[in-house]
């Protein structure tokens, strides 16, 4: 592999690696929602989940920079592919239940997951968004 494809990829293994150590404890704006997340996940339980989410991507950082210029074992490459396909899967998936397949669909009680899953939001605001938009302070 050419060797900027190679920095290339360890960069933005470095970026994935502390995006997802750190985007459930510091604020980032419009892409994360840490009070959310606190009501959600007392602190023990987010080390656990940030620990779980973070290891495969953490293993697949350090065998990089390991072979780094040299050839990545079969395992390497493999590791690598399997991680971040899942992990493609799971944003693709989100997105997917996230958008109702016709605009009538959610008038029949359909809610998409993460309008299930707001803490933010009461159950009244889950069904009617826009006459309970206190939370989108």
């Amino acid at each position: 592999m050419h060797s900027i494809a190679m920095v290339v990829l360890l960069a933005l293994q470095c970026f994935v690696v502390l995006f997802v150590a750190l985007h459930n404890w510091i604020p980032l704006g419009t892409l994360n929602n840490v009070k959310g997340v606190r009501v959600e996940f007392p602190t023990g339980k987010l080390l656990v989940t940030t620990l779980t989410n973070f290891t495969p991507f953490a293993i697949g950082l350090a065998a990089t920079a390991f072979y780094f210029g040299r050839v990545y074992p079969g395992w390497v490459f493999w590791w690598l592919w399997i991680t971040y396909a899942l992990a493609c899967y799971g944003i693709v998936h989100g997105l997917v239940d996230a958008v109702p397949p016709s605009p009538g669909s959610t008038a029949s009680g359909s809610l998409p997951n993460h309008v299930r899953s707001d803490t933010c939001l009461s159950a009244g605001a889950q069904r009617h968004p826009a006459e309970h938009a206190a939370c989108a302070l």
